[in-house]
C-alpha cells in the first residue's frame, strides 16, 4: 500500500464528552457573503463552506449520526451541486432518515433572503432491494446562493458506525466530526489520509477537525480517488454484555473458515469427480507441471465466457456453470482451482480487490473489501495467482486491474496474504528504417515488438479493429496526423500468448517531408503519440497510477539522400523523475551516410504521489515537444 494512504488502527472506548459545534443555521457571514472562489482552487464551481457531523452509538439504542452540510454556489456549473442525494439502507428497516431540513440563503439588496424547503419537496427513491435516496433540489439556485440542509441517520446496528469523509467532490473549508460512545462498547478506528494522521496521530480524541480541504473529482490513471481521501473508519472490536466482555472483531483465520465451511465456495470446491472427469477432456499424462497448467488454462478461456462481472462468491449452481459454460470471474476460477487440484497441485481460492473497486485494509477482517477471486497455487516452488477470465492473456499475466494491493489466499486452516507482483517485462521495441524515395516522399519499414501487457494491450486493439491490421496500424501504431499508404504489413504470434507481438508494414507518406528550395524538412516520427499531454493540469491533488512498469524504445534509422548535407538535428535530451521512477532519453548520431535516432522513456515505478506529479508532467511535455523538432537537409553544392 503507498504512503499516501495509511490505515492505523487503534482501540478506544471514547468516552470523552464534547460540546456540539455550534450551528448558525439560518444566518450567513459577510466572509461567506463575500467569497467568490476558492483560494486553492480557482477553478472550483462550488465549495462546501462547512461540514459538521456527530455519531452516538449505545447498547439497545442502535446508532445515530446527525450531519450538517452548508455550500455555496460559485459559478453557473456549480448549480449541480443544489440537487441533493442522501443515501441509506432500507432493507429490514436497517436505517432510516428522520428531521430533515433544507433552505437556501440568496442576498438580495444587501439582505440575505431564505426560501425553506417543504417536506413535499423531499422523495424517496428506491434504488434496488435494500438501498433507497431521499432527493430534493433547492429552488432560486443561483451564482452566489448559499444551501445548507441537515438530517438524522439512525440505524439498528453499532456494529459499523458510519465512516467519515471529510472530503467531498469540491473544496472543503471546514470539516467537523466527533464520536460518542457508550462506555460499554469499543471501537476500533482506522485513519486514512496523511492530514489526519500528522495530525491527530495515537491522541485520545473524539473530536475531529479539518480545514481548506480540496475536492476529490474523479481523474484520469486514478482509479478510485476515494482511496486517497482523509477519512476515518469505525469497527466495532468488542462489547461488554451481563458482566463479560465479547471480542467482535475476528482473525482472518477465523472469517476464512466461517466463508467456506458451509458457502457455495466449498461446493465448488468439492466437485472433485466431476473434475477428474473433465481433466480427461484436456490432458492426456505427458505435460510437464507448466503444460498442464497452460491446458487447463487455455481450455477454461476457449470454453467459458466471463460475462464481465468481478465477484467472489458464485451467483450460480457448479451445474448450472457447466451447461451455460459463462459465468462471473468468481465461479470461473472456483472452477479453474477445483482443476488444478484434480491435477495434483495444491490449490486454494484468493481474494482481492479490483484498482476501481478500492484499496484493502489488511486490519478490517471483512469480506466486503474484496470483490473478486482468483487462483493461486504453486509452480516449482512459488505461489503464483492465476485468472481464468480472458483468451487473449497468457496464464502467468494478471489483468491490470488486479493489480492494486496484496491478495488473501484461503488456505483453509492458515491463510495468508501474498503481494502482486506485475509482469516484468513490459516493452514496446520500435524500429523505423527510413528513407527519402524522391523530394517529398518518404518510405518505411516499420517493425514493431510488444512483450508482457504491452503485448496484451495491442491484443486487445486488434480484436477492437475487427482483425483488421491496417485499422490497427492507423488508429494505434501510426501518427494520426500523418497520412500514411500501407503498402505491405503482417502481424504474428497472436495465438502464441506467451510470445511477444509482432506486427510489420511496408509504408510510405509524403505528409512528413517538405521540400523548400535547396532545403528539405522532415519530421522523423511516424508512430503513434498522446496529441497533448494526459497531465496538462497545474496542478493535482491525486496521485498518478500508471497501473504497470513499462519500457518504450524508438530507433529510426535514416538513410540520408545524396546530395544533401545535415544542418539541423533534434537536441539531445535526458531527464528524469525523483529516484528515477520515469526516464526519457534522446540522442541523434551519424554513422556513416545513416542519421540514427534513438528515444526511450521508462516507467520502473508507475506509481506517483502528487508532490511528484510536476516532474512527471515535465518529461511528457519534453516527450511531445521533442516530437515536433525536426531533421533539417541542405543539398549540397555541385562540384566539377
Amino acid at each position: 500500500m503507498k504512503s499516501i494512504l495509511i490505515f492505523f488502527s487503534l482501540y478506544w472506548s471514547i468516552s470523552v464528552i464534547a460540546q456540539d459545534y455550534k450551528i448558525n443555521w439560518g444566518k450567513i457571514t459577510q466572509q461567506e457573503v463575500d467569497l467568490k472562489q476558492v483560494e486553492y482552487d480557482s477553478s472550483a464551481s462550488a465549495v462546501v463552506l462547512s461540514e459538521y457531523g456527530s455519531v452516538s452509538a449505545k447498547i439497545g439504542d442502535g446508532v445515530t449520526l446527525n450531519r450538517y452540510t452548508r455550500i455555496k454556489i460559485l459559478n453557473e456549473a456549480g448549480k449541480d451541486y443544489a440537487d441533493i442525494q442522501i443515501p441509506y439502507f432500507h432493507y429490514e428497516n436497517k436505517e432510516w432518515i428522520t428531521d430533515l431540513k433544507a433552505q437556501i440563503i440568496n442576498v438580495v439588496d444587501g439582505k440575505p433572503v431564505i426560501d425553506v424547503l417543504d417536506k413535499k419537496d423531499f422523495f424517496r427513491v428506491k434504488i434496488d432491494d435494500k438501498r433507497s435516496e431521499l432527493r430534493f433540489t433547492f429552488p432560486k439556485v443561483a451564482v452566489g446562493s448559499i444551501i445548507e440542509f441537515r438530517y438524522t441517520r439512525e440505524s439498528k446496528s453499532y456494529f459499523t458506525l458510519e465512516s467519515w469523509e471529510f472530503q467531498n467532490e469540491i473544496p472543503t473549508l471546514h470539516s467537523y466530526f466527533k464520536a460518542l460512545i457508550g462506555p460499554n462498547l469499543v471501537y476500533s478506528i482506522m485513519y486514512q489520509g496523511p492530514r489526519l494522521i500528522n495530525q491527530y496521530g495515537t491522541k485520545s480524541t473524539n473530536i475531529w477537525e479539518l480545514e481548506n480541504l480540496p475536492g476529490i473529482k474523479s481523474a484520469d490513471y486514478c482509479p478510485n480517488p476515494f482511496d486517497f481521501t482523509e477519512k476515518i473508519k469505525f469497527q466495532l472490536a468488542k462489547y461488554y454484555s451481563n458482566g463479560f466482555m465479547n471480542n467482535v472483531i475476528k482473525s482472518w483465520e477465523d472469517v476464512t473458515f466461517e466463508l467456506i465451511k458451509d458457502s457455495d465456495i466449498k461446493l465448488y470446491l468439492n466437485k472433485n469427480k466431476e473434475a477428474k472427469k473433465m481433466l480427461g477432456q484436456i490432458l492426456d499424462g505427458s505435460e510437464t507441471e507448466v503444460q498442464k497448467i497452460e491446458k487447463i488454462y487455455s481450455y477454461l478461456t476457449s470454453n467459458f465466457d466471463w460475462n464481465g462481472s468481478y465477484w467472489y462468491y458464485p451467483q450460480k449452481k457448479y451445474k448450472n456453470l457447466i451447461e451455460q459454460k459463462s459465468g462471473n470471474s468468481g465461479e470461473i476460477n472456483l472452477l479453474f482451482i477445483n482443476l488444478l487440484n484434480a491435477a495434483g497441485f495444491e490449490a486454494h481460492p484468493a481474494m482481492l480487490s479490483t484498482k476501481e473497486h478500492g484499496f484493502v485494509a489488511k486490519d478490517i477482517t471483512f469480506f466486503s473489501q474484496f470483490n473478486n477471486l482468483i487462483a493461486c497455487t504453486k509452480l516449482n516452488g512459488k505461489d503464483i495467482l492465476l485468472d481464468a477470465t480472458n483468451p487473449i492473456r497468457p496464464y502467468n499475466l494478471l489483468d491490470q486491474e488486479y493489480l492494486n494491493c496484496d491478495v488473501l489466499v484461503l488456505k483453509k486452516k492458515d491463510p495468508y496474504w501474498l503481494k502482486i507482483h506485475p509482469h516484468s517485462r513490459n516493452q514496446t521495441f520500435k524500429m523505423v528504417e527510413m528513407k527519402m524515395a524522391s523530394p517529398g516522399s518518404l518510405e518505411y519499414n516499420l517493425k514493431v515488438n510488444a512483450k508482457g501487457y504491452e503485448a496484451e494491450n495491442l491484443r486487445y486493439d486488434y480484436f477492437e479493429s475487427e482483425k483488421d491490421l491496417s485499422t490497427l496500424l492507423s488508429n494505434e501504431l501510426l501518427s494520426e496526423a500523418t497520412d500514411f499508404n500501407i503498402k505491405s504489413s503482417n502481424i504474428n504470434n497472436l495465438k502464441e500468448l506467451n510470445k511477444s507481438i509482432r506486427v510489420e508494414a511496408e509504408i510510405e507518406s509524403s505528409t512528413n517531408c517538405v521540400v523548400n528550395d535547396d532545403y528539405v524538412y522532415i519530421n522523423p516520427f511516424i508512430d503513434a503519440a498522446p496529441e497533448s499531454n494526459p497531465f496538462n493540469d497545474k496542478q493535482r491533488h491525486l496521485p498518478v497510477d500508471l497501473y504497470y512498469p513499462f519500457e518504450e524504445v524508438l530507433l529510426i534509422q535514416f538513410e540520408l539522400p545524396e546530395g544533401y548535407e545535415i544542418l539541423e538535428l533534434p537536441e539531445e535530451a535526458n531527464i528524469s523523475t525523483e529516484q528515477n521512477k520515469c526516464k526519457y532519453s534522446f540522442n541523434a548520431e551519424k554513422v556513416g551516410n545513416k542519421l540514427n535516432l534513438r528515444l526511450i522513456f521508462k516507467v520502473d515505478d508507475p506509481f506517483f504521489l502528487a508532490h511528484e506529479y510536476p516532474a512527471l508532467r515535465e518529461i511528457f511535455d519534453l516527450y511531445l515537444a521533442k516530437r515536433q523538432e525536426q531533421i533539417v537537409l541542405k543539398k549540397t553544392a555541385l562540384t566539377d
